[in-house]
């Protein structure tokens, strides 16, 4: 129970610090792990990877916050999670959009090969 109050701490700590509300730090907190896990993985932000990471890290958080607290705080950990998931949610689909968007141009419209002859090279016709 000992890590379950150092971890609470270390959070009001991290809120304090900020001089921002806990809803921003949420933001930032899912902001941050999102990207860091797409750097530390070599994975697209866009992918499922760093998303499910930023979900798994929150409800960590809130059952971190339950085990704290006593019992669910149901606005606070619903407000909690949408803050943290919202922007790495809508920039997932906006990257894996761009994407599908990217990929579906380079097929109808693809780039001519280089062809090479023996006496040198030439673009096909």
């Amino acid at each position: 129970m000992q890590l379950v109050y150092d971890y609470h701490g270390m959070i009001d700590w991290i809120v304090a610090r900020s001089g921002e509300s806990d809803k921003f730090v949420h933001v930032q907190a899912g902001l941050l792990i999102w990207s860091l896990t797409a750097l530390v993985t070599g994975r697209r932000q866009g992918s499922a990877l760093p998303l499910a990471v930023v979900f798994a890290a929150e409800i960590g958080n809130e059952i971190m916050d339950r085990l704290y607290l006593g019992n669910w705080n149901w606005p606070d950990t619903v407000g909690d999670a949408a803050a943290t998931w919202a922007w790495p949610i809508l920039l997932s689909i906006f990257l894996s959009m761009e994407r599908a968007r990217e990929e579906g141009t380079a097929s109808r419209c693809p780039i001519p090969h280089i062809e090479k002859e023996e006496e040198g090279l030439r673009l096909p016709s």
